[in-house]
């Protein structure tokens, strides 16, 4: 198989997977910790309170800290992002949470590409920088390749074809085909898929927007489902700065209960909330945030904050913002 690397659209993600938990403390004599893995399968150290990693010379060493004590873990993923200003331990790539799984995990040692121009998605092996196999995708212009779940559990491949107005699902281990989601059947709208890297660890909910529209789907990623639609009033794609013709710029979760689009037609990022009432799915507009010219990507910051590059136009330049959202 024979790849043109100058024609991929690049979005890696590299797949660590664990296969089961354990029940034992293990000793890492780099780090100094020790080490497990949780019920729900990401990476854990051996804590007093759920936050703070006990370091010592040897298991026995720390083990005899908690001889009177229980241990209260700290988990990496979403647990460590209420501890620590919203980071996971996994989104650094030399932070203990990293390195560990790394270390200990076994790994798949691959990486995911979108080829847009063949339409397909290739599954490279990253160690070797060699292809370990494609799989032709449905639509047309597949733009991404992102893979879906959690760092240490991830389920799915998805393909996204922004040309199209579909969506597609394809099991990480087999590669096979698990769901397609008609779009614009179910927004009740032309919806043509822009991006859905924005994954919410804690509901385990996909954020999705839309290329042609300042729209987005909530999918549940257990089922597969659409479970919730944002931006159905919003229309303009009337883009006015650079960066290009897509009307929604990178999908994202400021906190667990709310998302943005970033519309930049109308410049602004527009803020909704999403919540289970009742064992439902709903959503809410919550605000827009004005900017000046269009965003491209932001990122979430702590207490109401969030940051961005602004994309610029032929009158004025591109600059690092900080916006107030409240909450």
């Amino acid at each position: 198989m024979k790849i043109d690397f100058n024609k991929l659209t690049i979005f890696i993600f590299i797949s660590l997977t664990i296969s089961q938990a354990s029940t034992d403390w293990s000793y890492d004599s780099d780090r100094k910790i020790l080490h497990s893995i949780s019920s729900g399968g990401d990476i854990e150290c051996a804590a007093p309170d759920n936050k703070n990693c006990i370091q010592g010379e040897s298991y026995s060493d720390i083990m005899g800290y908690f001889q009177n004590q229980p241990i209260k873990p700290l988990e990496c993923g979403y647990m460590h992002s209420l501890k620590y200003n919203g980071q996971t331990g996994y989104d650094d790539y030399y932070h203990w949470c990293s390195t560990l799984l790394r270390k200990y995990a076994p790994m798949k040692d691959k990486v995911y590409f979108a080829d847009e121009h063949e339409n397909r998605i290739v599954e490279m092996d990253y160690i070797r920088m060699e292809p370990l196999n494609s799989v032709d995708v449905n639509g047309t212009i597949t733009h991404h390749a992102d893979v879906v779940g959690s760092m240490s559990r991830p389920k799915y491949i998805m393909a996204v074809p922004k040309g199209s107005e579909i969506v597609e699902f394809y099991d990480i281990n087999s590669t096979k085909l698990k769901k397609s989601i008609n779009l614009t059947s179910i927004f009740g709208a032309e919806f043509k898929p822009r991006s859905g890297d924005a994954y919410n660890e804690k509901y385990n909910l996909l954020f999705l927007t839309a290329k042609n529209r300042p729209s987005g789907v909530i999918i549940d990623v257990d089922t597969l489902n659409v479970v919730g639609k944002v931006g159905i009033d919003k229309s303009n794609s009337n883009i006015r700065d650079l960066g290009g013709d897509q009307v929604s710029g990178h999908p994202i979760w400021l906190d667990e209960l709310h998302c943005a689009v970033l519309n930049r037609a109308d410049r602004t990022v527009d803020i909704y909330r999403v919540e289970n009432i009742n064992g439902e799915w709903s959503t809410s507009f919550v605000s827009s945030t004005a900017v000046n010219t269009s965003l491209h990507q932001i990122v979430a910051g702590s207490n109401g904050y969030f940051y961005g590059v602004s994309e610029g136009n032929r009158y004025i330049d591109n600059r690092t913002y900080s916006y107030g959202w409240g909450r």
